[in-house]
């Protein structure tokens, strides 16, 4: 258990180097300005912190097979807002303003897609070879 959990954070950490990425050209996109690196990467790990805390909390102690449609929505649900909220706060413009609930929430939305796009680019690259 204690050592699943380490793993997770360490995957954590290291998803949060490309996320950073992500998290910056979301920023970009949405809010016009592009957050330094080291700000982005700490919001991207405590992101992907927050996602591996509500997947634990969302499906302890329920076998795999007797997961309810209920908490699979609610986990979907919760994760980019939880997200959302920690860009929220972490987040900063060039003035020090923070970035606010509704851009964080696009930011979220807009960095899950990319997440989302670059693993089926990587299951097809990797299933074609």
């Amino acid at each position: 258990m204690i050592s699943q959990v380490i793993g997770q954070i360490g995957a954590a950490a290291a998803l949060a180097l490309v996320g950073a990425l992500l998290v910056q050209l979301a920023t970009k996109i949405v809010a016009k300005y592009k957050p330094p690196y080291g700000m982005a990467y700490k919001a991207a790990f405590l992101g992907d912190l927050s996602v591996v805390v509500i997947i634990f909390v969302g499906t302890f102690g329920v076998e795999f097979n007797e997961r309810s449609l209920f908490s699979r929505l609610a986990m979907i649900i919760a994760i980019p807002l939880v997200e959302a909220v920690i860009y929220t706060h972490l987040i900063e413009s060039p003035e020090k303003q923070p970035l606010g609930f509704g851009n964080a929430c696009m930011v979220s939305l807009i960095h899950s897609f990319l997440i989302f796009v670059v693993i089926i680019a990587l299951v097809f690259f990797l299933s074609s070879s």
